[in-house]
């Protein structure tokens, strides 16, 4: 074929309607009169094509026409495959029953490449006869027929399209949305969808971004299913957030968190929590309640199927039906650590086991001391096949009509230096018995609450670290205020290497630096910053998460440095975390500033009001707790 037949073909090209074919060619006297020998067959002068209706007798005069080189678009092949069983295109995707099993029907001419991609759906079946490949419908499978039907442009009749859509969509209508309206809040519709998913998939991987209320989505569930009892895996540093928000939004139900070894049995109860430091202990106990679901908190923790941690989740979860996986961290460079998650929610098998998966995805590879799966490889597959069999992910860019500017959530956490606190505390409510009636008291009882915070802050020290390493895995960028000078300089040291730091008594070019430094430098992950150092004309906005280790006495105070993120530039819903040392001073300062937001705006009435009466309020009752 020279090039004038090429160019002419090229312009022979049949596409579809709703109920017409049009046909478009340049002038040929023989294809003019094949065309008028079609039934209903009229010229749209003003088009410039032929319009045929669409019926069984037309279908066949167009398969004759493509014999000419006419080429069809998706919807005119669509047509012809959807009524015409004896029609056959080189590369057509079909979906039919066979033995009452649903299966995708391939066919195409032979193609290596092709052949090669075939060869990685698991499930797949040659029929000798037919000369075409079945493949199951099933969640995993349809991303492939997806990634099949755009890499090699096989056309998919109607029958499949609508399948592959009906198996990618995860939400699904709820036979009772009435249930929702019995929790303690509001769901936002971005999380009523995930909680679909969950009752749609069964077990499954929640990624959300931190944020976005991954553990209010688990409850939703629970409380939907009615599936008590509940065991709740967590690290120890959320336990009491978890106790915190169960009572929020189902307070109808009880609660037993596990603390250390239980060798008298557990009581009966909805909800169990239990960090994973303690499982192993426990999973005798545990493996004796008919659990009706787990939740994994931070299901990165078991990345390593080598440790104690790992195995007595998979132990202890062994027979319970319903499994949540949450996990902020989504599919990055060592896809080897989701080998055990994917054991969590029955899926390994789907990717043929655990050595194909290693094969596809891990790069693995012979070693000096064994095979190394510690690379990656086809991670855009995985995430992609993940999504449609188990995992589902939202960012704060991805839902950020649903969010309100600002989140406060105050996170309960246990100190570890009690005895230290009480001791302080005791001294403190003596000496204060004595003052109470000195015009001066009020002054020099600051000075000694502000020795008892620092108590406290130190005892939240370790699980701070914890907390920060935890969202650090996420790679997001973190800000985190602390008001004394020991607490910032740990928090700096421990992680030095991805933070930088802003207090009192820098330079300002040295403070400058710091602020670039966490602003433009993607390596730096974290700042940690003096609250009333960094309170005023910094601009954080690189981050759009922060922690607060400890709290100012004043909410003006803590106002300026949570707008040191929420201002001009930024461009997400910002999230602060509050550390709250349970049954501590902590707990009575931040109802108080709490309160007192709710009152009136911190910068309008004034820092030295504000702090002289929130003190007074917390003096009133705070010592006698």
């Amino acid at each position: 074929m020279n090039l004038i037949d090429k160019q002419t073909e090229s312009r022979r090209i049949i596409t579809a309607t709703e109920n017409f074919f049009r046909v478009r060619f340049d002038y040929s006297p023989e294809l003019v009169t094949v065309v008028k020998s079609i039934p209903g067959r009229q010229w749209s002068v003003i088009g410039r094509f032929w319009t045929i209706p669409i019926n069984k007798k037309t279908i066949l005069e167009i398969i004759k026409l493509k014999d000419f080189g006419f080429t069809l678009d998706d919807k005119a092949k669509g047509v012809l495959i959807d009524n015409d069983n004896d029609y056959k295109f080189s590369r057509i995707i079909t979906t039919g029953k066979i033995n009452d099993k649903e299966w995708f029907v391939v066919k195409f001419a032979y193609n290596e490449k092709i052949l090669n991609f075939i060869h990685t759906i698991n499930g797949r079946q040659w029929h000798q006869d037919g000369k075409y490949w079945l493949i199951p419908v099933n969640l995993f499978t349809v991303s492939k027929i997806k990634q099949l039907k755009d890499s090699f442009q096989f056309v998919a009749c109607n029958l499949t399209k609508k399948r592959i859509n009906s198996l990618n969509e995860p939400s699904v209508e709820l036979e009772h949305p009435d249930k929702f309206e019995k929790l303690g809040g509001k769901l936002r519709p971005f999380q009523k969808i995930a909680v679909e998913f969950i009752i749609k998939i069964r077990k499954v991987i929640i990624g959300d971004q931190m944020g976005l209320g991954k553990t209010i989505e688990a409850i939703a569930a629970i409380h939907y299913e009615d599936a008590y009892p509940a065991l709740i895996v967590c690290p120890s540093s959320v336990k009491l957030n978890w106790e915190k928000e169960i009572n929020k939004w189902t307070p109808d139900k009880t609660i037993c968190v596990i603390n250390g070894r239980s060798n008298k049995g557990l009581p009966v109860s909805d909800y169990y929590i239990i960090n994973y430091d303690i499982l192993n202990h426990n999973k005798r106990l545990l493996k004796t309640i008919n659990f009706k679901i787990g939740v994994v908190d931070e299901s990165q923790f078991c990345k390593n199927p080598q440790t104690g941690r790992t195995r007595a989740v998979l132990e202890v979860f062994e027979k319970i039906e319903l499994r949540i996986l949450l996990t902020g961290t989504p599919i990055r460079n060592k896809p080897s650590e989701l080998i055990p998650q994917l054991r969590l929610v029955n899926r390994l098998e789907d990717f043929g086991g655990w050595w194909r998966f290693a094969q596809r995805y891990c790069n693995a590879y012979e070693g000096p001391w064994g095979w190394d799966i510690s690379g990656a490889s086809n991670v855009e597959e995985l995430n992609r096949i993940l999504r449609s069999l188990c995992y589902i992910r939202r960012t704060k860019k991805e839902v950020l009509t649903e969010l309100p500017n600002k989140t406060r959530s105050y996170v309960p956490v246990e100190i570890n230096n009690r005895k230290e606190y009480e001791s302080v505390k005791k001294d403190i409510t003596v000496w204060y018995n004595e003052k109470s009636r000195t015009r001066s008291v009020l002054g020099q009882t600051l000075v000694k609450l502000e020795a008892l915070k620092q108590v406290v802050a130190k005892g939240k020290l370790e699980v701070a670290i914890n907390w920060i390493g935890d969202f650090l895995s996420t790679e997001e960028k973190l800000v985190v205020f602390a008001h004394h000078r020991t607490i910032v300089d740990s928090i700096y040291e421990k992680f030095k290497k991805v933070a930088t730091k802003l207090q009192g008594g820098m330079e300002n070019k040295e403070k400058q630096k710091a602020i670039d430094s966490f602003q433009n430098d993607s390596e730096t992950k974290l700042i940690v910053v003096s609250i009333l150092a960094g309170g005023i004309g910094i601009n954080l906005t690189a981050a759009s998460n922060a922690l607060f280790i400890e709290q100012a006495w004043s909410p003006a105070d803590l106002s300026q440095a949570e707008d040191r993120l929420h201002r001009i530039g930024q461009r997400f819903s910002v999230n602060y975390y509050y550390l709250i040392g349970k049954n501590t001073v902590d707990e009575m300062i931040a109802n108080l500033i709490e309160k007192k937001r709710l009152v009136v705006d911190g910068v309008t009435e004034g820092t030295t009001r504000q702090t002289t009466e929130i003190i007074r309020n917390f003096l009133k009752g705070g010592l006698k707790k």
